[in-house]
């Protein structure tokens, strides 16, 4: 907790300890489409039970974390939205719909990615950097893996790896210390 009263925002970091590298061959981008869907499950959440709070949210997938990052222009909002993440990270619900969704947007960052000239040339160049990756290979992922992911797998994952003893909660900005607490 980092509370700051000149700041003029609050941001609220959600970060689980696991990422490609704890997948298995054949679900390689199974992390990845995990973050998309609890994403989901957030809008969900936030439309049904949290309607007026005003957030800006994020998730980033990478070898070794998952992170979900918002942002909150009141610090009142941030009990409930509190609240709304314990929710969404306390309980997998089942949604194939989200988990189609899902698949369908990590579909098209990769090919937004395969596609770019640029990116790959790039990404030759700094082919390097990511030998100790899991698979020795840029964390974006393969394409060829998304179509096997199903809802049993996402929830054994998430079962596995979203767990209080793996997760770091920092929250950053205008807000309250002994209420926060």
């Amino acid at each position: 907790l980092k509370p700051d009263t000149n700041s003029t925002e609050l941001a609220v970091n959600m970060i689980y300890h696991h990422g490609r590298k704890n997948e298995q061959l054949e679900l390689i981008e199974l992390n990845h489409v995990l973050e998309h869907y609890l994403v989901h499950r957030s809008q969900e959440t936030h439309k049904n039970n949290y309607s007026d709070l005003k957030f800006r949210g994020i998730g980033i997938t990478a070898s070794d974390f998952t992170y979900y990052r918002s942002v909150l222009t009141n610090a009142t909002d941030l009990a409930p939205f509190i609240e709304m993440e314990r929710e969404r990270m306390s309980q997998f619900k089942d949604n194939e719909p989200y988990l189609m969704q899902s698949v369908d947007e990590v579909d098209e960052e990769l090919t937004a990615v395969h596609q770019n000239k640029t990116y790959t040339e790039y990404g030759l160049m700094l082919k390097d950097i990511f030998r100790n990756e899991a698979y020795g290979v840029n964390p974006v992922g393969e394409k060829q893996d998304l179509r096997r992911i199903t809802l049993q797998d996402l929830k054994q994952y998430w079962s596995e790896h979203y767990r209080p003893d793996r997760a770091t909660l920092l929250i950053a900005g205008n807000f309250d210390l002994p209420s926060t607490l």
